[in-house]
C-alpha cells in the first residue's frame, strides 16, 4: 500500500512538474510577443507623434522600461480606477468581472494586483474576454484593440467602462487610453465619452489624466 501511494505521489509530482514547466514556456512566449507589439507601438508611435499629432499636449518619450515593469504598472493603474470611478447597481452580480481582450502579460499581472480585493463587497475577477458573460471593465490590449469596434456593440446597453493601449481608439468611444512616456505610465481620459454613461467619475479623476 505504502510502495502505491509512493508511486501515485511521484506521478502526480512529475505531472506538476511538466505543467510548471510548460506555464513558465508559455509565460515567455507571451512576454517575447508582447515585445515585438512594444517595439512596432514605439515605432508607429515615433511616426504618428509627429508635430503633436494624437492629441498629446506633449508627446510622450519612447518606452524606457521592460515589459514586466510595464504591466505591473498597469495593473496599479486599472485598480486605482476603481477609486474614481463608480458603476450604478445594475442587477445582482456575484463579482465584479474584468476581462481581458487579446493576450497579454497584463492579466497574469492585474490577477495579483486584485487578489483578495473587492468592490462593493464584490470579489474583483480578472479573465480572458467571453462574450458570454457581463463585464464591468474591459481592457484592449495591443493585440485585442482589432475587436473593439465588435465588443463594443455587444456590450450596447450595459454600463462598461473601455480602456485601451492606443489613444486613437478614443475617438471611437474608449473611455481611458494607458501609455507609456519614458519610464512613466500615464493616462488620458476621454471625458466626452465618459459623460455619455452611467459611470460616475469623479473630477479629480480627470486632473489626473494627461
Amino acid at each position: 500500500m505504502q510502495d502505491e501511494k509512493t508511486a501515485e505521489k511521484n506521478v502526480l509530482e512529475e505531472v506538476l512538474n511538466k505543467l510548471a514547466v510548460e506555464n513558465d514556456s508559455l509565460t515567455r512566449l507571451i512576454y517575447s510577443l508582447d515585445s515585438l507589439y512594444r517595439v512596432e507601438r514605439d515605432k508607429n508611435s515615433l511616426a504618428n507623434n509627429k508635430g503633436g499629432e494624437r492629441g498629446f499636449k506633449v508627446k510622450p518619450r519612447p518606452s524606457l522600461i521592460s515589459g514586466k515593469e510595464e504591466y505591473d504598472k498597469k495593473a496599479i493603474f486599472l485598480y486605482n480606477f476603481l477609486s474614481y470611478i463608480f458603476w450604478p447597481a445594475e442587477g445582482k452580480f456575484e463579482s465584479f468581472n474584468i476581462g481581458i481582450v487579446g493576450e497579454s502579460p497584463i492579466k497574469q499581472a492585474l490577477v495579483g494586483q486584485v487578489y483578495g480585493k473587492t468592490v462593493n463587497k464584490q470579489a474583483i475577477v480578472v479573465e480572458t474576454f467571453n462574450p458570454a458573460n457581463n463585464y464591468k471593465m474591459l481592457f484592449f490590449t495591443e493585440a485585442g484593440q482589432s475587436q473593439f469596434n465588435r465588443i463594443k456593440k455587444l456590450c450596447i446597453g450595459k454600463t462598461v467602462l473601455f480602456i485601451t493601449e492606443n489613444t486613437l481608439l478614443e475617438t471611437i468611444g474608449s473611455h481611458i487610453s494607458l501609455y507609456v512616456d519614458g519610464t512613466k505610465i500615464r493616462f488620458s481620459a476621454n471625458k466626452t465619452a465618459l459623460e455619455k454613461t452611467k459611470l460616475k467619475v469623479s473630477n479629480s479623476f480627470y486632473s489626473l489624466s494627461n
